[in-house]
Parts: structure tokens; C-alpha cells; sequence
């Protein structure tokens, strides 16, 4: 089968990788993949594809993506100008690129990227739908393009699932789910070359309960929460220390967003408490340096860092958003918290770092969790039963 992903690629998240690595197993799998970026901006993205030995064509070469959104209203109104002047452009040379590669399924993840192709009888257009959202947050120009645009909706949770069948966009036999998938064998070494799950209980020393929180800096990733459950943990006494790792997104927001963030640390005295890590891609190797991620996100699909830590054994804490469902079994494979709830953040974290047991118990159910479900023969399962309905 022939498989066309068009992408907008503007940073190396877990969306992005997870989008790599599918597209690389597919091709694998014998079918013949291209993967299209808007402009190529995103050097870790372009540098994956090109190892992975995947075909990447650039659809207009720019050493910065144009971003639509901005806090100034007038540059906003540049951006979009800036953009809709390379549309035609843009819809002129996919036009072009599919009539020579002739695919058969065009995949998409956004409303940019789905407005440039033509709907065809040659071709299945599948809007991957990676994140979770609220139906009633779609405007209805974004609205009128997806309807009339998709064949299909993959979903990459049950949630996701959900959230398209409540918004309209299609019946449930059209919307598919295709969850993130994990090479376990892979994580699984690195866990055998990393030290003890319960260091901080078999040690002699006073290691500290390492406790992180991993993504791109954004109010909606609630860093700030973050913050205030590290205020938590030192008034209860903890011996405890965070590893805050993330992108800085293109765009002013992000940048701001992280700086707020960074002196709300320094205000709080909380600088002998916080490691951050800024715009590292590969950030697997401080999974193994930690005890419990937390995620107090407010919204997800199928967050990446949770299956990684998850595959790793390590509990996570998280907020009761989009896929966060499917991963997380309260009390079983780690602890929800009500939305945003602080004192639920610390309570739980708090209780792993005391009961031995209880972290052995949910270690063990996340890890084989992540084995028995997200494997990635389950996902190529799962697309293929796209390609023959």
C-alpha cells in the first residue's frame, strides 16, 4: 500500500516521533511510504526521517515555520496573510507530488495541512486525530473543512474516539483508534542498564524521591502545577527533587510561559528542589533517573512519556484527561488526581515514596500493561484493519 503522511512540522514532540516511528514500521511492513513536510524547519524531524531511510519531500524549504497564532494581534493578521499567499502554492505542488506517487491513503493531523488536498475517489484522506479536544472548541470554518474533506478518523485513544463521534464529524465505524506503540524489548534493556526501580529505598544514602514532569512548555502542559506540588512536598518534609524537562515551542507563548515559570521557582525558593532541562530531544535517559513522572496536563491523546515510563516501571500521577484514561488504572497502574488537584498530587506522591510495596505493585502492572497493549504489533494490527474495511 502506498501511504502519504502530510505534515507541518513545527517541533519534535512525542506527536512527531510517534508519527516517525509509525510511518517507519509501516514501511517495514513492505508498504511504500512518503512523508511530506510543509517546510522542513524542524531539523530533528527531518534528521529522524532520514535515518529511518523514509522518502521526505519539502513542500517550500524555510528555516522557520509560519506560525498562524500570536499574543500581538497585528503580527497575527501578518502570519495569516504570510500563509494564505503560499496556499495555492502549497495545494498546486501536493497536487503534483500526488499524481507522481499515486498513494492510496493520505494521512493528516491538523486543519493546515488537510485544507491543501482535493478529495478524490484515488485516495482515502485519514485525519489523525493525536490529540483530545472538546467537539464545541472547533470553529466552524475548521469544522466545514474536516467534514468535507476526511474519508476516516483515526483516533490515537478511546477518548479521542469519543470526542470526534460527540463533535459530529463521523459515525463510530468510520473513526478508527490506533494507539502509540513502544519497542518493550528496547526499553526493557535500557531499565536493565539503569539502576534499581527502588534505589531510594535499598541505598544506604539519602538519595532523593526523584520526581519529573516531561513536556513542551505550555499553560495547558500546567508546569505551574508543578511548581505548586513541589511547594507540597517541601512543606511536608520530603527529601525530594524534580527533574522539569521540556521544549520550548516555536512562538513567543512557550518562551514566555517558561520564563514565568523559572521565576516562579526562583520567588519560591525553590531552586535547590528543581533540575530543569531545556529542549532536549532525546530526554529517555532522565526516565531512568526518576522515580514517578507526574502529568498534570489539560488535555492529551496518548501521551508518549507516560507509555515510556509505564514500559520503564516507573508509577505516574496524572490528571483524568483524554488518554490518560486508558493508560491509567487508579490505585492499579498509578493514581489519578482530580483536575489539578494539588493536595491529590502530593498525597499520592507521598505514598509512593513511603510504601515500597505499593510501588512495586503498581511498577509491575504499568510495566506489563505497556507490554500486553501497546505493542507494536497491536498498532500495525489496528491500521490494517483500516486498509481492508
Amino acid at each position: 500500500m502506498k501511504i502519504l503522511f502530510l505534515e507541518a512540522v513545527q517541533d519534535y514532540g512525542g506527536a512527531r516521533k510517534s508519527t516517525v516511528e509509525l510511518a517507519t514500521r509501516l514501511q517495514d511492513k513492505g508498504n511504500e511510504v512518503l512523508v511530506v513536510d510543509f517546510w522542513g524547519s524542524c531539523r530533528p524531524f527531518v534528521k529522524a526521517a532520514e535515518m529511518n531511510n523514509i522518502q521526505l519531500q519539502i513542500l517550500d524549504k524555510r528555516d522557520e515555520p509560519i506560525l498562524l497564532s500570536s499574543n500581538n494581534k497585528l503580527k497575527q493578521v501578518k502570519n495569516y496573510i504570510t500563509y494564505l499567499k503560499k496556499w495555492l502554492y502549497y495545494r498546486k505542488k501536493i497536487t503534483k507530488i500526488i499524481r507522481d506517487f499515486k498513494p492510496q491513503m493520505i494521512v493528516v493531523n491538523n486543519v493546515k495541512t488537510l485544507s491543501i488536498l482535493r478529495k478524490r475517489v484515488e485516495y482515502k484522506i485519514a485525519y489523525f486525530a493525536r490529540g483530545w479536544f472538546l467537539p464545541n472548541s472547533i470553529n466552524k470554518f475548521n469544522r466545514f473543512i474536516i467534514r468535507n474533506t476526511t474519508d476516516l478518523y483515526i483516533g490515537v485513544s478511546q477518548s479521542t474516539r469519543q470526542a470526534i463521534y460527540a463533535g459530529g464529524f463521523a459515525s463510530l465505524e468510520k473513526i478508527f483508534v490506533i494507539p502509540n506503540a513502544i519497542d518493550f524489548d528496547k526499553m526493557q534493556k535500557i531499565k536493565r542498564n539503569s539502576a534499581s526501580l527502588l534505589d531510594w529505598h535499598l541505598e544506604a544514602n539519602d538519595r532523593p524521591f526523584i520526581i519529573m514532569d516531561c513536556g513542551g512548555f505550555l499553560p495547558s502542559k500546567g508546569q505551574h502545577i508543578t511548581i505548586e506540588i513541589a511547594k507540597g512536598m517541601r512543606d511536608r518534609r520530603i527529601n525530594f527533587k524534580f527533574l522539569l524537562v521540556g521544549i520550548i515551542y516555536k512562538g513567543s507563548a512557550s518562551e514566555q510561559y517558561c520564563k514565568q515559570l523559572l521565576n516562579e521557582i526562583k520567588k519560591n525558593d525553590l531552586e535547590s528542589y528543581f533540575e530543569v532541562v531545556l529542549n532536549e530531544n532525546e530526554v529517555i535517559k532522565y526516565f531512568t533517573r526518576m522515580d514517578v513522572l507526574i502529568h498534570p496536563s489539560a488535555t492529551e491523546g496518548l501521551p508518549r512519556v507516560v507509555m515510556e515510563a509505564m514500559a520503564l516501571g516507573k508509577p505516574v500521577v496524572g490528571n483524568p484527561v483524554g488518554g490518560m484514561t486508558d493508560y491509567i488504572l487508579h490505585g492499579f497502574t498509578g493514581f489519578l488526581a482530580n483536575y489539578n488537584s494539588v493536595k491529590d498530587y502530593v498525597d499520592y506522591c507521598c505514598e509512593l515514596e513511603k510504601n515500597k510495596d505499593l510501588y512495586g505493585f503498581m511498577s509491575k502492572n504499568a510495566s506489563q500493561l505497556i507490554e500486553r497493549c501497546y505493542t507494536v504489533h497491536n498498532q500495525l494490527n489496528q491500521f490494517s484493519k483500516i486498509v481492508l474495511d
